[in-house]
């Protein structure tokens, strides 16, 4: 039986309750001997501000009202969503809302599109998103403004009822009425733990991050491989840990995350400003601060032994993560999700079939994702080179996937289908590493990686799938330094290119006219085929620095024409050809790229040894109702570039 200290700020400004119960609750619940410590034996004081409502919402409702968030901009940058937006504009209340249009005779196409447009107009103008909907004479037709009201209001009821259970609860448990005081237990007892969990909240700031009791415990930990947790604010505990020996903090160079900046400010708006952020401690002392694209995204990172979450949405895959390196999160796992009924059913919308899909895979459930798709299907997985049939190839790849990485999570954010069919899906893969996968020897490290797939459906199932991904950021976050320690598969340079297919519409025509722009060199062009504001994400672009990883993520008319202008001046010759284009008629465009140059001059981190590269792109456009795009996104395999570069370094 696995024993995991849970250390509880006992300081006036209190914990974070959700943190505390939840990560509580599940461990005993997986059979660990949970034991709640603070550092002077005093009961815990529970922080007010993890109380509010905006922290209970019931999961069904956050879960939706993140997909309607993700819709309003691809591009986090572009989104910026606040947490005064989300507690005060009644934005929690689309799902009940959506519920009712349904049940009234909404289509679901129809009733999810206009409730986030709807989400979106709210979020945009700092409107109460009943009164948007208000005004709007189809929605009141199926669902009066009082209506709507009553529900908004219901559902903050039951919030701030979650919040006096959870309270309660907590008051509940002996170990927080009568803890055990940290300073009494001596080091071969601290020896005994398998792993500390460090609940956020603003308590741990005042007497965890300079706790000489605490940092004797990290260190007896952290000298025997054992697992160390941090939620949020939590992670000001590590600061207490000390020097090594050669006098470089104990967590120096680690990756870890905790609430940032941005997540302080916007909660502290209106109050007193902390003399101190857990960001800007960590990152002093030697940390290399890898934060989510927004605030309040659930985030978690895993480097060796130590597992950080960014805020309290990212408390659950915390414990996931923990229950993972201790050896129980598969039994948990299934007594949660049980066995996956209903693999008959077809679905006809494409975009929901290739959804259904990443849900199955999400659940681990690979024979259950294969039926939705063709076994003689052709699937490509470029960054590992490997190409054949979905029954053989396909299988293959993912029952190595879910062996590799057995608390994977897969999260769909954008998907969308073209004329043709086509869909277009960009996901997020995470995980920690159990298994050798594909050459890469097992660190047991943690990846969050992006990436973008295109499935061809046809007749209720997958007839062709093709997947990008960067593989030189899944060897960063697994601990790869050099390709040369990678067996790589063998395979072509790049595979056989797709036919052109069909395009329409002036989304496409800007997209293309970008392209032709590109091909000419012209970074003015390709900046005027794009709004002022417009989103640029270049997934593979990473520059880790000694205290924080630099993305190529901004807005097009800095971090874009910055790139771009980079791009041409390194590699003259620089062409692309465009291969395929897909589009659906809300403004989403896909296009497949062939892009090749020799190098003339550097380009990043890769100096220049005059070779030629030619890759496979994809890029993924939202282009907004102006005819300009929005939002850029481009995925391709920066290993791959490396190698065929001349460079055998990662970094």
């Amino acid at each position: 039986m696995p024993r995991l200290m849970l250390l509880v700020s006992s300081a006036a400004a209190g914990y974070f309750a959700e943190d505390a119960l939840a990560a509580h609750e599940r461990f005993t619940a997986a059979g660990f001997d949970v034991t709640v410590v603070t550092p002077d034996g005093e009961p815990p004081t529970i922080d007010p501000m993890s109380l509010e409502p905006v922290f209970h919402y019931a999961e069904e409702d956050a879960d939706f009202l993140a997909s309607v968030v993700r819709s309003f901009a691809s591009d986090p940058e572009d989104v910026r969503v606040t947490l005064r937006q989300l507690s005060e504009l009644d934005l929690i209340a689309a799902r009940r809302i959506y519920e009712v249009l349904r049940g009234s005779g909404w289509t679901e196409p129809e009733a999810r599109r206009e409730i986030s447009q709807a989400a979106r107009a709210a979020w945009a103008g700092g409107r109460n998103l009943v009164d948007v909907l208000g005004a709007d004479g189809r929605f009141t037709a199926a669902i009066p403004a009082e209506a709507m009201r009553r529900l908004a209001e219901g559902l903050r009821r039951d919030s701030a009822r979650e919040a006096a259970a959870t309270a309660e609860r907590l008051e509940s448990i002996p170990g927080f009425q009568k803890p055990v005081c940290l300073g009494d237990l001596g080091d071969d007892q601290l020896e005994g733990f398998d792993g500390v969990f460090v609940p956020g909240g603003r308590g741990p700031l005042a007497d965890l991050a300079s706790n000489p009791d605490a940092g004797r415990l990290l260190r007896r930990l952290q000298a025997a491989g054992r697992v160390v947790a941090t939620i949020s604010q939590g992670a000001a505990a590590l600061l207490s840990s000390g020097g090594r020996p050669d006098g470089a903090w104990l967590f120096d160079g680690y990756r870890m995350a905790a609430l940032t900046n941005e997540e302080v400010a916007q909660a502290e708006a209106g109050g007193a400003a902390p003399p101190w952020t857990v960001e800007d401690g960590l990152k002093n002392a030697g940390a290399v601060f890898a934060a989510a694209a927004s605030a309040w995204s659930p985030h978690v990172v895993v480097d060796r032994n130590l597992i950080t979450a960014q805020n309290p949405m990212s408390t659950g895959a915390a414990v996931d993560v923990v229950l993972k390196h201790l050896g129980a999160f598969e039994d948990v796992a299934v007594a949660a999700t049980g066995p996956v009924r209903g693999r008959e059913e077809r679905v006809a919308d494409p975009a929901g079939l290739a959804r259904l899909v990443f849900d199955r895979l999400d659940r681990h459930d690979v024979d259950g994702a294969l039926t939705l798709v063709d076994p003689a299907a052709v699937v490509e997985f470029l960054p590992v080179r490997l190409a054949g049939r979905a029954n053989r190839e396909g299988r293959a790849f993912l029952e190595r996937l879910v062996a590799a990485f057995p608390d994977l999570v897969v999260r769909a954010g954008t998907v969308f289908a073209g004329a043709g069919d086509t869909v277009v899906a960009e996901l997020v893969l995470e995980g920690t590493q159990a298994a050798d996968f594909y050459g890469i020897l097992n660190q047991r490290k943690h990846m969050d990686l992006r990436q973008a797939w295109l499935l061809d459906v046809g007749d209720g199932q997958v007839r062709r799938l093709r997947a990008y991904w960067c593989q030189n950021q899944l060897y960063r976050r697994l601990g790869v330094r050099r390709l040369d320690t990678v067996a790589r598969t063998a395979g072509p340079d790049h595979p056989p290119r797709p036919a052109l297919m069909d395009t329409h519409g002036r989304a496409e025509a800007v997209v293309q006219e970008f392209f032709a722009a590109h091909h000419d060199h012209d970074v003015e062009r390709m900046t005027g085929c794009c709004s002022g504001g417009a989103g640029f994400s270049y997934i593979p672009v990473e520059w880790w620095g000694r205290q924080r990883v630099v993305r190529g993520e901004g807005k097009v008319g800095t971090v874009g024409k910055a790139l771009w202008t980079g791009l041409f001046e390194a590699f003259p010759d620089l062409t692309n050809e465009v291969t395929s284009v897909v589009a659906d008629d809300q403004g989403n465009v896909a296009a497949e790229v062939i892009i090749g140059g020799t190098q003339a001059g550097e380009w990043g981190t890769i100096g220049n040894r005059g070779r030629r590269f030619c890759l496979p792109h994809l890029f993924v456009f939202r282009v907004g109702y102006g005819g300009l795009i929005e939002r850029v996104a481009a995925y391709w395999d920066d290993a791959r570039l490396r190698e065929q570069l001349g460079t055998v370094d990662v970094d």
